[in-house]
């Protein structure tokens, strides 16, 4: 037989085992936009952003409307609810 106590496992004080369980969660799959730091790169940044947003908006203002000739029906939009970052906490 063995002498001795029995070795149990290491253990991390109270404080310690927070900090490990907040940088599990960090970590998400997927992909992630890093956001630029210098200025010219902030405002090229912006400036894609708000192109991408009118040319979606374009595209589907036009599909409305070819739509809405093709179909006798009444056509109605209907527009997604916007979530802020309040909506999500």
């Amino acid at each position: 037989m063995a002498q001795g106590k029995f070795k149990s496992k290491a253990t991390n004080p109270g404080k310690a085992k927070q900090k490990l369980k907040k940088k599990a969660t960090v970590a998400k799959k997927g992909a992630r936009q890093i956001a630029p730091k210098k200025a010219r790169y902030v405002e090229a940044a912006k400036l894609k952003k708000d192109l991408t947003k009118a040319i979606n908006k374009n595209i589907e203002h036009d599909l409305a409307v070819r739509a809405s000739n093709v179909d006798t029906k009444s056509f109605k939009v209907i527009q997604t609810p916007t979530v802020t970052k309040k909506d999500k906490k």
